[in-house]
């Protein structure tokens, strides 16, 4: 007959060893699919941006710049004059309106720009709403932000016309369109790409504590994924600059500020809004009523 010796026990340690390998392998595969997984937000951000942005850097070279005015052609009189109250309010309502007219092609943009951004259709259509026209200003700003020169005092719009600094101290005020020109300059010196700068403006429609959100969360998650992608894309383009994450994070804030005062700004626009007759995709994005014939 046939003896079988015993079987050697395996030992508890060899045990264990095989247990972390295949952990370790399905840590390493995780994390491989997670990295996959944010590559794939970074090409379809990227992509996103660069179809629906009208100021990337390929675009922006073979702009045609040439000068123009929010006023209209007025004659100057040849004695000095005093403009009444009334007249005054009634040019600042003329600016407005043409630098609107300017303004509205970037709105369709950013629409169309949120629609492809990771998540964001899958939200309820109220809080996608409430995204876009809370977050426009801000994305509209960071987009803009090459066309700012602050040494010329202007601003570039996207078909190449050049507005004055001071012409827009007149629609808003001196202090806040300074503040526009700054932080334009701040961010312009990080030296963000068209991705990085289309992941940023992804980061910023998709913030969670907008007023009136429903699911406040699926938005944050959203937006955590997004600034993952960010972190990432710029730990990969510029890794010599240990701080540049950081440093293009905390320009958030910054935005938000500008964000909330130019609403404030907008308030006594939008009592006006029987004198003018604006663009109604400009009265729909920044809650101005609007003329019955435009509705």
């Amino acid at each position: 007959s046939v003896r079988y010796g015993r079987v050697p026990k395996r030992s508890k340690s060899q045990d264990d060893s095989c247990v972390s390998s295949t952990d370790s392998n399905m840590d390493q595969s995780a994390l491989e699919n997670k990295q996959l997984a944010i590559y794939d937000i970074i090409l379809n951000i990227s992509q996103a941006h660069h179809t629906n942005c009208l100021v990337t850097e390929d675009r922006i070279k073979n702009l045609t710049r040439k000068p123009s005015s929010l006023m209209q052609q007025i004659s100057i009189p040849s004695t000095p004059v005093q403009f009444s109250d009334e007249e005054l309010e009634a040019q600042k309502l003329s600016m407005w309106h043409c630098l609107a007219s300017f303004i509205t092609p970037a709105i369709n943009s950013v629409v169309e720009f949120a629609k492809r951004v990771t998540g964001f259709p899958e939200l309820n259509q109220d809080d996608q709403l409430i995204l876009i026209k809370c977050g426009f200003f801000e994305v509209w700003l960071m987009r803009m932000a090459r066309m700012f020169n602050k040494a010329e005092g202007c601003l570039t719009f996207e078909d190449g016309s050049i507005i004055q600094k001071e012409e827009l101290g007149v629609v808003f005020s001196p202090d806040f369109v300074s503040c526009m020109f700054d932080l334009a300059q701040s961010l312009n010196q990080l030296n963000l790409n068209d991705t990085e700068i289309g992941l940023f403006c992804a980061i910023v429609l998709a913030t969670p504590d907008r007023k009136g959100l429903e699911n406040p969360k699926a938005v944050e998650t959203i937006q955590d994924r997004l600034i993952e992608a960010l972190k990432l894309q710029i730990l990969r383009n510029h890794s010599t600059e240990e701080n540049l994450f950081g440093t293009t994070i905390v320009k958030l804030p910054q935005l938000r500020t500008l964000g909330v005062q130019h609403d404030e700004i907008l308030e006594w626009y939008r009592a006006q809004w029987n004198r003018v007759r604006l663009p109604p995709l400009f009265s729909e994005i920044y809650d101005i009523s609007k003329h019955e014939e435009d509705m």
